[in-house]
């Protein structure tokens, strides 16, 4: 009676760890070109009355994402509102940086990445997994990142 008790408690414990936790995501984006691009997040319609014009983190060079590369971002750029739902700023040629986090593989805060690059304009879906490069780091965590080039 003991031992199947023990397994009940055991297999219930495994269930609530592996699916009653968020996994959290951060996103990066990297500039491999030599002047700088403009990016336009659309965001969804409750985030827009919460946040006030954000600053992003970055570093100067082109970093190979892993798990913890935003303690290696030290600068920062500010983003500007340019309506109610579209937020703008600048990422440096050569850099990269940290545009929002996420969880469980959903970047709920952004519905469209809009990159202005070297005279091309690209759109990135929020819901597309292959456009973002996710990729699971250890337990608990993942990051998606998108290269400008």
């Amino acid at each position: 009676m003991k031992i199947r008790l023990i397994q009940i408690l055991t297999f219930v414990i495994l269930c609530i760890f592996l699916f009653g936790c968020s996994i959290r995501g951060i996103y990066y984006l990297r500039n491999f070109t030599t002047k700088p691009a403009k990016i336009t997040l659309t965001l969804a319609d409750s985030v827009t009355k919460i946040l006030d014009e954000p600053n992003f983190i970055y570093s100067d060079e082109l970093l190979k994402i892993r798990r913890n590369i935003y303690k290696k971002l030290k600068k920062s750029v500010n983003g500007k509102f340019i309506d109610e739902r579209n937020l703008e700023f600048e990422i440096p040629a050569g850099t990269t940086l940290l545009f929002s986090i996420g969880s469980n593989m959903d970047l709920a805060l952004i519905e469209l990445i809009k990159i202005e690059s070297m005279n091309s304009t690209e759109l990135l879906n929020s819901k597309d997994f292959k456009q973002l490069n996710l990729k699971m780091r250890g337990i608990g965590q993942y990051t998606g990142h998108y290269d400008i080039k």
